[in-house]
C-alpha cells in the first residue's frame, strides 16, 4: 500500500519526522504472518484465496556438492531439519552483529516444502507471496528455477502457475544466501540474519486480477491522500489499482470486467463510491498495453472522521472490487487514516493544526532467542511494552520492516 501525501517540504527535519511517523500512518491490512500457520484466508464472494503455508518444512545449512541438487522432486531430504517459518540459521551466532565472528555463518541455506495442488486450481493464477528472505533467495518448483530475488527486506512474488502440477504434489525449494553482496544496504551496524524469515502465502485468483506482483505489494491498491487543511472538510481520495487482464478478457468485445471501489467509514458505513477507469474509458474501450491495465479513480469523502495518532487512530476502509458480468473475481480492502500535518521549527511537530509532542523510540527487527525470525505474537509484546511507557511514536530502523509491523 502506498498513502502519499502531498506538498511535502523538502527538508531533512521534515523527512525525519516523516520516516518517525510511517508505521502508524500505514496500517497492516496483510495476511498472519507468523501467527496461525496453514491457515486459508477467502471470503467466497471474494474470489481470492489466500494460504500460508509457514508449516512442514525441511532445512538443509549449506551449500549443495558438484553431485547433488536439492531441488529435484525426488531428492531425499529426511535427513534434513524440520522447520517451520519464519525461521533464520543465525539465531546463536548472529547475536555478535559482526563479520569478523568467527563463528557467524554466511552462506547458503536451503528450504524444502511439499505442496499439493488441487484440480480446482487449473484455471486460476497462482503465486508464492514472500514477506522477506535475506538476503538472495532462488526459488525452484519442481526442480526448476522460476525466480531469483535479491534484497533482504523487502515483500517478492512468484508467479508459479505453468510450473506446478495439478492434482499432485510439487515440491518448492529455495536457496537463500546472507552473504554481503552488491545489494542495499552493503555493511550495517546489525546482523544479517540469513533465512526465510517471515511468511510465505500460496495466493490464488482469476485470471485477471489485482496485480500481486507489482512491486512486491501485499494489495495492489494504492492511495493518495491530501496533506492539506481542506481534508477537515473534504478528503479527495485518488486510487490507482494495477490490473492483470486474461487475454480472453482483453480481446473480449462485450468486455463485461469493471473495477469498483468504495470507502467505508469504522462503523461499516459506505461513504463514497466510483468506478475506476482507464485514462476515463472502460476496459472494452480503452488501450491495453500487454496484459497489464492501470485502473484510477477519484473518490471524496465529506467531514471525515481525522486520524489523531494514537489519542484516536480513526481508520476508514477502501474496498476495491473486480467484477466480471456482474460476478466478484477479486476483491481486496486497505486501511486509511484521513489526517494533515506539518512541521514549525518553534512549535514542533502539528498534527491536524494542533500541536503534537512527539514521544517515541526506534525499533529493530530482532529479538533474543529468535534472531529476526520474530513470529507476530512475539512482536506484538513488544508493542505492548512501547505502549506502556507513553510513546506515540515509532522509528523503524534502518530497513524495511514487516507488514504486521
Amino acid at each position: 500500500m502506498s498513502i502519499l501525501s502531498t506538498n511535502f517540504k523538502k527538508s531533512a527535519f521534515f523527512m525525519v519526522v516523516l520516516l518517525l511517523l510511517v508505521s502508524l500512518i500505514i496500517p497492516s491490512v496483510s495476511a498472519d504472518q507468523g501467527g496461525k500457520n496453514n491457515q486459508k484466508v477467502g471470503v467466497v464472494n471474494t474470489g481470492r484465496i489466500v494460504e500460508n503455508i509457514n508449516e512442514d518444512w525441511t532445512f538443509y545449512k549449506g551449500a549443495q556438492s558438484a553431485d547433488e541438487n536439492f531441488s529435484e522432486s525426488n531428492f531425499n531430504d529426511s535427513s534434513w531439519q524440520q522447520i517451520s517459518l519464519p525461521h533464520t540459521w543465525n539465531v546463536e551466532d548472529g547475536i555478535d552483529g559482526g563479520e569478523n565472528y568467527e563463528g557467524y555463518y554466511q552462506g547458503d541455506g536451503w528450504y524444502r516444502k511439499e505442496l499439493t495442488i488441487p484440480n480446482s486450481y487449473k484455471d486460476k493464477e497462482l503465486f508464492l507471496q514472500f514477506e522477506a528472505a535475506n538476503k538472495e533467495a532462488e526459488v525452484f518448483v519442481n526442480g526448476k528455477s522460476v525466480h531469483t530475488n535479491i534484497g533482504g527486506y523487502l515483500a517478492f512474488t512468484v508467479d508459479i502457475s505453468d510450473h506446478v502440477k495439478y492434482g499432485q504434489k510439487n515440491i518448492v525449494a529455495v536457496r537463500v544466501n546472507n552473504e554481503v553482496k552488491d545489494s542495499a544496504p552493503l555493511s550495517g551496524d546489525f546482523t544479517f540474519f540469513g533465512g526465510i524469515y517471515r511468511s510465505v502465502n500460496l495466493v490464488v485468483t482469476d485470471k485477471t486480477h489485482i496485480d500481486v506482483e507489482d512491486d512486491g505489494s501485499t494489495t495492489g491498491v494504492y492511495v493518495t491522500i491530501p496533506n492539506d487543511k481542506s481534508i477537515e472538510k473534504r478528503a479527495k481520495v485518488n486510487l490507482t489499482v494495477p490490473v492483470k487482464v486474461s487475454s480472453d478478457d482483453a480481446k473480449s468485445k462485450s468486455n463485461s470486467i469493471e473495477v469498483r471501489a468504495e470507502i467505508k467509514d469504522a462503523e461499516g458505513k459506505v461513504r463514497s463510491r466510483t468506478e475506476l477507469k482507464i485514462d476515463g474509458k472502460k476496459l472494452k474501450s480503452a488501450e491495453v498495453s500487454g496484459d497489464s491495465a492501470e485502473f484510477k479513480g477519484e473518490m471524496k469523502v465529506n467531514n471525515p472522521h481525522l486520524w489523531n495518532g494514537t489519542n484516536d487512530p480513526y481508520q476508514y476502509t477502501v474496498e476495491v472490487t473486480v467484477t466480471r458480468k456482474g460476478k466478484v473475481i477479486d476483491q481486496v480492502n486497505e486501511k486509511v487514516g484521513f489526517r494533515y500535518f506539518s512541521v514549525d521549527p518553534d512549535k514542533g511537530f502539528i498534527l491536524n493544526g494542533e500541536s503534537y509532542p512527539l514521544h517515541g523510540v526506534n525499533i529493530h527487527q530482532d529479538r533474543k532467542g529468535y534472531g529476526n525470525a520474530v513470529p507476530n505474537e512475539v512482536r506484538a509484546e513488544d508493542f505492548e511494552l512501547i505502549k506502556e511507557i507513553g510513546a506515540n511514536t515509532l522509528r523503524v530502523a534502518h530497513y524495511q520492516h514487516s507488514q504486521y509491523v
